[in-house]
């Protein structure tokens, strides 16, 4: 059985950590049929810079990463670690440039904690959700590290705790929702980056920066049905561009104009002593992308048939993808990431034009032209010589298309000239001679021309 372990959005950063290691190893953990069926006794006979993949089961146990490896479950939503209940930590970091992904952790005070003073650890694409505690904690002095696309709903406490002097660690693409505090609570630390978190519906706070935490940046993040923020320290709500989409500051009644349909509030939002210069009116304010694979620009085709085919992607989720030439309709194209569509092009240039549409109504097009020029083949015109009384083919008849083009007809009364264009004349869809067919004796003629295509 193939098995995909890695996710496209880590696997940069485990290239980066573990480059240098090329005799690492990879251990493999079931519930059964394995060498190893537990994560921790699979840890232990671990070297630095190895692989522990862990395939769908519940594993109860309590898991600490005591050096720098990759944990890798095999699908988040079936590879569960059971803590057992009570106030332990389901799965404890401690080393630094390790990576933990595709996990659920259930019963315990803590989902993931990264211990005190590590640092450059990812934590990504887990389920840290109702815990007695918080989902997720970077402990005291916990540095650079990256905790990105994890679900963190429904705790106790917090979805995510960063506590004193935690500083440079980046926090993004999270999920936070309905924890009985706070969806983000910083503590007297620095220099965080919080972006492109979705965050709902929490009991107290959104993002709560508490006893002096700074100099972190916070944009583009949704927050929903939250008392959205709380900031006690100096810290900067946007990136200079945009800010973040607040439920209470989104329309005309609350302070929000958007004259030039920008997508960002004409007014500013206080956050205690701290602004956000660039409220969002609401959370996808950017753009999708897209770009046409084939055909490239420039291109000529002697078909008039061709297929368009590219790929399109958005921050939040693509909608459709659809494609026209030059000033017709747009016609939704087969797929949205990866897309196609059959198109028909006219004699002479063609700018082919795709846009992509995504879940907030933002789009995006691209464009290539191209050109159809129809090839130099001379048609060809057949006669078919009758007998006006029976009917019948008569061979041996003489025919003559102006003065260039004669010959006898074949035992089958059929007989086929090829014509230079300039002889020809487009008439529905067929062509006929421009010049005078002249026939020898009194027989009928049934002309057909086979057009050009």
């Amino acid at each position: 059985m193939a098995i995909n372990f890695f996710r496209v959005y880590v696997i940069g950063i485990i290239l980066i950590l573990f480059i240098s290691n090329a005799s690492a190893t990879t251990f493999m953990v079931c519930p059964s049929g394995c060498t190893y069926s537990s994560i921790q006794t699979a840890i232990d006979a671990a070297s630095p810079g190895d692989t522990i993949n862990v395939l769908n089961g519940t594993y109860h146990e309590q898991v600490v990463v005591n050096k720098q490896l990759i944990l890798q479950g095999e699908d988040r939503d079936t590879t569960i670690i059971d803590g057992g209940g009570g106030q332990i930590v389901v799965v404890e970091v401690k080393a630094n440039n390790s990576v933990v992904s595709g996990f659920t952790m259930r019963n315990g005070w803590y989902g993931v904690r990264v211990w005190i003073y590590y640092h450059e650890n990812v934590i990504t694409d887990n389920i840290a959700s109702d815990m007695a505690g918080d989902g997720m904690h970077l402990a005291t002095g916990s540095h650079h590290n990256t905790v990105s696309n994890n679900i963190l709903n429904s705790n106790n406490y917090n979805g995510l705790f960063v506590v004193y002097s935690s500083n440079y660690n980046t926090i993004s693409g999270n999920t936070v929702k309905g924890n009985v505090y706070n969806g983000l609570l910083i503590q007297q630390s620095h220099y965080n980056t919080l972006k492109d978190n979705n965050i709902t519906s929490n009991g107290q706070y959104g993002i709560n920066m508490l006893e002096g935490s700074s100099n972190n940046i916070v944009y583009y993040n949704n927050m929903i049905n939250n008392v959205n923020a709380y900031d006690t320290g100096t810290n900067q709500w946007d990136n200079g561009i945009i800010g973040n989409h607040w439920s209470n500051f989104d329309e005309i009644s609350e302070g929000c104009n958007d004259v030039n349909s920008n997508g960002i509030c004409d007014s500013s939002l206080s956050i205690g002593a701290s602004i956000d210069h660039y409220p969002l009116v609401r959370w996808d304010i950017i753009n999708p992308e897209i770009s046409i694979v084939n055909p490239i620009g420039g291109q000529t085709f002697s078909t008039d048939t061709i297929t368009v085919n590219g790929t399109a992607s958005d921050n939040i989720g693509l909608n459709k993808v659809e494609v026209k030439v030059g000033a017709g309709i747009w016609e939704l194209a087969s797929g949205t990431t990866s897309w196609s569509k059959i198109i028909t092009l006219s004699q002479g240039s063609n700018i082919i034009y795709a846009r992509a549409t995504d879940a907030s109504g933002n789009t995006n097009e691209a464009s290539v032209t191209v050109n159809y020029e129809i090839p130099d083949v001379p048609p060809t015109v057949t006669f078919i010589i009758t007998d006006s009384e029976t009917g019948s083919p008569i061979k041996g008849a003489n025919i003559q298309l102006s003065s260039s083009y004669r010959g006898k007809t074949n035992e089958a009364g059929g007989i086929t000239f090829t014509l230079s264009y300039e002889y020809l004349v487009k008439k529905g869809g067929y062509f006929d001679a421009s010049g005078t067919i002249n026939i020898v004796r009194d027989i009928i003629v049934d002309v057909k021309l086979i057009p050009r295509r």
